[in-house]
């Protein structure tokens, strides 16, 4: 049995070598089962194996009667088969953390050079008027989806998109954490912030309060209540608070 596993993985490295040199490339038929095996000198239980890892992570396309195809790899099929594994990585979590914070401050600082806050504040404004958290989970994950898109950043949009589960399941996790010590309104305030700061050009401002949203620390809670204190008491001006975010970016501009 361990013997086949081993043959069956060089089998796959070998595939995903001749993709990655540009041997193999998109709708490349591969050969037969029976050619495949006498190609790698193995059993033709070793080559369906090594098939059926292929077709799982989406690298190759297998129908009855016809041959084998490469197929344009999709990311998002494997990372939503594994992300549940994934995410209980305390260091992948991590690294999660710090992709998001790569990807979507810029994309806040670039939304905000546009200007266009529409379909975010639509977002907001449903989530103004959500009483139950598994709805409100699912705003928070289209409101970070529809910021990114709001960048007019194609390569941002795809980065963000091919991590689609694990994506979700951060947002889902950071609220689960920050519910701990803040109130829902609190968070709905933070994206209130984000929207305004957007809408109205501030790019550092977007930048920062983006920062601050991700963060987990601590330390930060007792600065993002007292910037979202203005919120829970109704004031029409949700991104004047004057905790850390707004200090951060004073300090920038300096």
């Amino acid at each position: 049995m361990e013997q086949k596993e081993k043959h069956s993985r060089q089998i796959v490295r070998d595939i995903l070598r001749q993709i990655g040199c540009g041997t193999l490339n998109v709708n490349d038929t591969l050969p037969s089962e029976r050619e495949l095996a006498r190609l790698y000198h193995v059993s033709r239980s070793s080559v369906r194996e090594a098939m059926q890892v292929l077709e799982v992570i989406g690298i190759v396309q297998i129908r009855p009667k016809e041959k084998t195809r490469i197929t344009s790899f999709q990311m998002e099929p494997f990372i939503r088969m594994m992300a549940p594994l994934l995410t209980v990585k305390e260091e992948l979590a991590a690294d999660i953390a710090e992709f998001r914070m790569a990807v979507e401050v810029r994309a806040a600082m670039l939304a905000a050079r546009r200007a266009d806050a529409k379909e975010l504040q639509t977002i907001v404004e449903a989530m103004k008027r959500c009483t139950q958290e598994e709805q409100a989970r699912q705003l928070d994950l289209q409101f970070h989806q529809a910021l990114v898109r709001a960048s007019g950043n194609e390569l941002l949009v795809i980065a963000l998109d091919s991590v689609g589960s694990l994506m979700r399941s951060s947002v889902n996790d950071n609220r689960r954490f920050r519910m701990q010590s803040l109130s829902p309104a609190v968070l709905v305030c933070q994206h209130q912030q984000l929207c305004t700061a957007i809408r109205k050009g501030q790019v550092r401002q977007a930048g920062a309060l983006m920062e601050a949203h991700l963060s987990l620390k601590k330390e930060e809670e007792e600065d993002q209540r007292e910037n979202c204190g203005v919120c829970e008491a109704g004031s029409g001006n949700p991104a004047g608070g004057s905790g850390s975010a707004n200090r951060r970016a004073a300090a920038r501009r300096h």
